[in-house]
């Protein structure tokens, strides 16, 4: 919000009572979204935390690596060994 044009603007507790609950409802939905984003990419960001605490930095493409590892399914894992081990 920019209140830098108003000569003077609007204090916290002079906005209406339903604007007030809209924006908690705005903030709280946020949150939530927040909270299950990080928790469905939990595997992930531990591993990347976990790489960051040994190597200190990480490259684009190890990145990169880290999180199709962390992301993919059980099946698709094998089709990497697979792939790696000269199965394909």
């Amino acid at each position: 919000m920019l209140w830098h044009d108003i000569p003077h603007p609007p204090r916290p507790y002079d906005i209406s009572h339903d604007l007030a609950v809209r924006a908690t409802a705005r903030l709280k939905a946020a949150e939530a979204k927040a909270t299950a984003l990080l928790v469905d990419n939990k595997p992930a960001l531990t591993k990347i935390a976990d790489t960051l605490l040994e190597a200190r930095e990480i490259e684009g493409r190890e990145l990169d690596l880290l999180l199709r590892e962390a992301t993919n399914t059980d099946a698709e894992k094998d089709q990497v060994i697979e792939r790696q081990d000269g199965g394909w």
